[in-house]
C-alpha cells in the first residue's frame, strides 16, 4: 500500500514538473509578432518627427533640453 502510495506521489510530482517547464518553455519564447512591434515604433517616431518638423507639434522635451 505504501509503495503505492509513493508511486503515485512521485507521478504528480513529476506531473508537475512538467507543467511548470512548459510553462516556463511559453514565457521564453519570442515574442511572434516582434517585427510588427518595431515597425510601428519606428512608424510612431517618424510621425512624431514629422509633426515637429511642419510646426504642428512642439518639439520633445529631450529634444529641447538637448538644443539648450
Amino acid at each position: 500500500m505504501q509503495r503505492e502510495k509513493d508511486k503515485l506521489n512521485e507521478r504528480e510530482k513529476k506531473r508537475a514538473e512538467r507543467i511548470e517547464a512548459r510553462k516556463q518553455a511559453l514565457l521564453d519564447r519570442p515574442n511572434p509578432y516582434q517585427k510588427e512591434i518595431d515597425t510601428c515604433e519606428r512608424l510612431i517616431a517618424l510621425c512624431e518627427k514629422l509633426k515637429f518638423d511642419f510646426g504642428l507639434a512642439e518639439a520633445p522635451k529631450d529634444q529641447v533640453i538637448k538644443e539648450e
